[in-house]
């Protein structure tokens, strides 16, 4: 009887225990680090361990672990109020989430606002985190006076860290070349990374640019926890170049047309706001010039589209910058400096926030009050369930609602592909993704064909409607049309007890390509077609996987290959003798043997490192095919015959273009390597006596006719936006017969971020093609750029002797959300040996 009333106990006092900590003296970070704040640069662990330290110790602090980098690092918020809203904190929650419309259920009144601070995206962008643990500081301990009354109406979330691998990766190099006492001249090696920065994560993504996407794994986790509070107010902290001055909102044009007039008034105010803090310490600043609220990639905008206020703060500072940096004018700037400006800014914008509460959360519930007045509905047609499936999963993500039509309708609908309304059925299985909801504003700014363009002077690209990211047929109307849920049928393995003879798996998404990695990883000696065939009613194309038992005699043929299907939804076909294929029997010579390419990627200075992560991450997490990964610096030990593809990603090749270094990788692909370039790499083997691919000098010419234009100066910016292309969405003409488009479409939608055109291929197969200038769908086009538009090569093979050279002029991969161009760069490594 006394051990069960010890363990009843146990628990109590536990919690005695636990609530005898809080209340306790809370060490600053100084005490704690042992360090002053703002001489050195905190290590990840450290960071960590101070706020769960708080997180013990105040009874205004709440600590929530949320997820895990790719290095295995912790990510984590600290939830900063009352005691009494701490203890409510759940129920404050599913109350904000109604006036989403979210959660249903009518919300309750209160006055309490969220607030989320996101710091150190950028991993080298560092003094954010140190900032952080202040700020986390001086709310745990009232500081301030007028914290208690903050506290009261405010939940603050403090993100301190987004990207800890790149942290912790400019906190290492930085260790490691700093000198003991930081020298701030800009010549100094400690104010200049290498090629693996810390700005980016494991897999070299901007996190900056994928808070909608949600490609990478710190993303996924953080939007996951964001759209379960949707905040009221969100600000991410950056840094820029050190001799830059303090940006705050409000934000520059172009403004997207779905941020609403609140939205911008309420920038103005906290703008304001920040502005007389800084006045008062005599600091400099500027607003409304440089950042913009466009792309929905950042952490303001993503924000802005969810009924936020979204705002980004940039500060002086940067990898560049270090310990301590000598600005142009002579001045010192320190990290101590530089926390003390974020540091400002983020108490002013909560001291704001709580000003303000009553009007946020009247106009929060009002943003989304406003949707029930939304119309219209975006119909993608589901013949490519692959690609309806990622959109899903997208979708899902974002927490848009998705139905499908409650029976065939007929109806007039805008059409992205033909840019006219047109008739079309509605199908059962389509999908439909209506306006009318909580998300509508994000719903519309994703799906949108053409994004419009207060200024075309902008920060990033300028067009990513997801019909032609995801390669999916796509209306928009605004007839009505009776919806029910959405259910996406499965697939199933036709099988019966005869013995089989081979399996099809039909070539037609990167899932395929993740299928074909597996059976090669085990072994399976595979097959495919190299023409396209009808069997049993279902178009196969080429490219389709033969995987023969005779060619596989193992005791687990058939259950291998049917529970790697099962894993990835795939629908493998049985076939029962050689000659089943009415078009041509199994051993026709348009049926080809796969061999398992051996792959290797080159990496370091040079290279864009961005890139190389898109292509990284694809092989890596996307079809789960092993590379090996080689640095420019070791190319030379290596015995390059040792691989059957060689990728380089966009960047400098200076080794392949001398002579001798140019024959030794010709000759490797005379012998049957598969050379495959993409954008700016391409410039490395292009010229007399290389490869024969040309430059396209339609724009030099059109200089060459026309008379010089005189323009003043200061319009020397905007003069120059007509060369360029700001991610620009351009129809391409595709040649599906050829291996490098096996199981795509013969209209593909580029995402061109350059104005480089190259000329038709004489000695190759041009695979993808721009046909005419006409072909830009969405986004901006400098009007010089638009003229060399045509006859544009984008994607090519040239044979030379038994090997390939594949040009990818475009991206295909493009921060790894243009999912519709992935295919080709499966096809580019499997089916062009």
């Amino acid at each position: 009887m006394n051990r069960y009333i010890f363990i009843l106990f146990v628990p109590a006092f536990l919690l005695i225990v636990a609530e005898s900590i809080k209340g306790q003296h809370i060490e600053s970070p100084t005490e704690f680090l042992g360090y002053p704040l703002g001489t050195e640069f905190t290590y990840h662990h450290k960071v960590v361990d101070y706020f769960n330290y708080v997180g013990t110790r105040s009874k205004n602090v709440s600590i929530q672990k949320y997820g895990t980098t790719y290095e295995r690092r912790e990510l984590q918020v600290a939830f900063v109020s009352s005691e009494e809203n701490l203890r409510n904190l759940e129920e404050i929650r599913i109350n904000n989430l109604r006036r989403t419309g979210l959660i249903e259920g009518r919300p309750t009144e209160n006055d309490i606002a969220i607030v989320w601070f996101s710091y150190n995206v950028h991993g080298n962008e560092a003094n954010s985190t140190e900032t952080a643990m202040k700020i986390l500081y001086d709310l745990a301990v009232g500081k301030n006076p007028k914290i208690t009354g903050w506290l009261k109406n405010l939940i603050i979330i403090i993100d301190p860290c987004l990207n800890p691998d790149g942290r912790d990766r400019y906190t290492n190099w930085y260790n490691q070349v700093s000198n003991a006492i930081p020298n701030v001249n800009i010549n100094s090696r400690e104010h200049h990374e290498g090629w693996a920065h810390g700005r980016t994560n494991h897999y070299m993504f901007d996190l900056n640019r994928d808070w909608v996407w949600q490609t990478q794994i710190e993303s996924r986790q953080r939007l996951a926890l964001y759209n379960k509070w949707m905040p009221q107010v969100h600000v991410d902290f950056h840094e820029q170049f050190p001799d830059s001055q303090y940006y705050f909102a409000p934000a520059a044009n172009p403004i997207h047309e779905h941020i609403t007039a609140w939205q911008k008034d309420f920038q103005a105010i906290v703008g304001r706001k920040n502005a007389r803090y800084f006045d008062e310490k005599g600091w400099l600043y500027f607003t409304e010039e440089s950042f913009d609220l466009l792309y929905p990639g950042y952490g303001d905008t993503y924000p802005s589209f969810n009924g936020a206020i979204g705002m980004t703060y940039e500060m002086p500072g940067h990898s560049i910058a270090g310990l301590s940096f000598k600005t142009q004018k002579g001045d010192t700037l320190t990290l101590s400096k530089r926390i003390e400006m974020h540091y400002t800014t983020s108490i002013a914008t909560i001291e704001t926030c709580y000003e303000h509460r009553e009007l946020l959360l009247k106009e929060f519930s009002a943003y989304f009050n406003n949707v029930i007045k939304e119309k219209g509905i975006f119909i993608l047609k589901s013949d490519r369930s692959d690609k309806i499936r990622l959109l899903i999963n997208l979708l899902i993500k974002n927490k848009i609602h998705y139905r499908s039509a409650a029976k065939p309708e007929t109806l007039k609908a805008f059409s992205f592909n033909r840019n006219e309304e047109v008739n079309i059925v509605v199908e059962q299985e389509d999908l439909i993704i209506p306006v009318n909801q909580p998300k509508s504003k994000l719903v519309k700014v994703l799906f949108e064909r053409n994004t419009k363009l207060a200024d075309t002077l902008t920060y990033d690209i300028t067009a990513w409607s997801l019909p032609y990211a995801y390669g999916v047929d796509a209306y928009k109307t605004e007839e009505k049309i009776d919806m029910t849920d959405y259910n996406l049928s499965q697939k199933t393995v036709e099988q019966d007890k005869k013995t089989v003879y081979a399996y099809l798996l039909n070539w037609t998404s990167t899932i395929d390509a993740k299928f074909l990695a597996k059976v090669l990883e085990l072994g399976y000696s595979v097959n495919y077609s190299t023409k396209n065939f009808l069997y049993h009613d279902t178009d196969y194309n080429a490219g389709t996987l033969i995987i023969n038992r005779i060619d596989n005699s193992r005791k687990n043929y058939a259950e291998d290959l049917l529970k790697i299907a099962e894993s990835l939804n795939r629908r493998l076909t049985p076939l029962y003798s050689g000659s089943s294929i009415s078009a041509m029997d199994l051993g026709s010579k348009k049926i080809k043997y796969l061999s398992k390419p051996r792959v290797a990627m080159l990496a370091g200075e040079d290279i864009s490192s961005y890139n190389f992560g898109e292509l990284w991450y694809f092989f890596e997490q996307e079809i789960e095919y092993p590379i090996d990964i080689i640095d420019k610096k070791w190319m030379s030990n290596v015995n390059i015959n040792d691989y059957d593809v060689l990728l380089l990603p966009s960047g400098k090749y200076g080794e392949f273009e001398s002579e001798d270094g140019f024959k030794k990788i010709d000759s490797w692909v005379k012998q049957g390597g598969n050379l495959i370039l993409l954008e700016n790499a391409i410039k490395s083997f292009i010229g007399e006596s290389r490869f024969s691919l040309k430059k396209l000098n339609a724009e030099k010419e059109a200089d060459k006719k026309e008379d010089p234009v005189l323009f003043p100066y200061e319009t020397a910016r905007r003069e120059g936006l007509k060369k360029s292309i700001n991610g620009s969405i351009i129809r391409l003409e595709i040649d599906i017969s050829h291996p490098m488009a096996y199981g795509c479409d013969t209209n593909y939608y580029t995402l061109k971020n350059h104005s480089d055109s190259y000329k038709f291929l004489h000695e190759g197969w041009n695979v993808g093609y721009i046909s005419s200038s006409e072909n830009t769908v969405a986004g901006f086009v400098g009007s010089k750029s638009k003229q060399a538009l045509t006859k544009n090569l984008v994607f090519g093979v040239e044979q030379r002797g038994r090997g390939n050279v594949v040009y990818f002029v475009d991206n295909p991969v493009f921060r790894g959300f243009w999912q519709n161009g992935k295919l080709f760069m499966a096809n580019a490594v499997f089916f062009n040996n």
